[in-house]
């Protein structure tokens, strides 16, 4: 058992590992709000997506850092354009604001958290 081997492993993970978390958070802080929160199947999926190349980044070391950022890039973009909501979403939100038709709404806010608010039209406005 080769001792020096063995740290410099271990060294390796805790930086790259290290690195390649921080570039994570920022990629998902930067493609907008609705990343992380209230996730439907296909963002399930792309977040099991993200976590199998942050391990890799972490565990191979044939993939280097700068290869598993830009593996995390190419999946975020093609697969979370910007704050992606779908129709059905917004419609989901009137209905649970007890609104029934899109008419009835001034506007359909999203919030920080991910969640959509919805003013209705005889709401006074602020």
């Amino acid at each position: 058992m080769n001792l020096s081997a063995d740290w410099s492993d271990l060294l390796r993970v805790v930086v790259v590992g290290s690195c390649a978390y921080l570039a994570l958070v920022v990629l998902l802080r930067g493609y907008g709000k609705r990343t992380l929160s209230k996730i439907n199947a296909f963002d399930f999926v792309v977040t099991i997506a993200l976590g199998s190349i942050l391990a890799t980044i972490l565990l191979s070391k044939s993939v280097s850092l700068l290869e598993g950022v830009t593996a995390l890039v190419v999946v975020l973009a093609s697969a979370l354009r910007a704050e992606r909501i779908a129709p059905d979403e917004v419609m989901q939100a009137l209905r649970n604001h007890g609104f029934q038709q899109l008419q009835e709404v001034r506007s359909v806010i999203l919030e920080p958290d991910g969640t959509l608010s919805v003013i209705g039209r005889d709401t006074p406005a602020a």
